[in-house]
């Protein structure tokens, strides 16, 4: 497991059950960053942000891959762009806010 995300396991008729970690899950949609994002950058948390970059039309990749490269770096700074954050590429306290709100 990489350090920022936690495992769940789903129950039928039940939410999702979180083991202990960095990153948590709220609910079946939302995602806590609880990480910079580089890079470089691998793991779960990468490729929570690579589903909402997809899915919002930033990325344009069929799947996520949780590797962190230049595709999704270019895709953080059209994220930054429509939210009206610096646009640095990397996935920093103001990009975790952003992304925390689920929007």
């Amino acid at each position: 497991m990489s350090i920022g995300y936690v495992n769940t396991t789903q129950t039928p008729g039940a939410g999702p059950v979180v083991s202990q970690g960095n990153g948590q899950v709220l609910g079946v949609s939302t995602y806590n960053f609880a990480r910079a994002l580089n890079i470089g950058s691998r793991g779960g948390d990468v490729t929570q942000l690579q589903t909402v970059l997809i899915a919002a039309g930033f990325l344009m990749i069929p799947n996520p891959t949780g590797y962190f490269g230049k595709l999704t770096f270019a895709a953080v700074k059209l994220y930054q762009q429509a939210h009206g954050l610096p646009q640095v590429g990397n996935v920093g306290p103001l990009t975790r806010a952003q992304l925390n709100k689920g929007q």
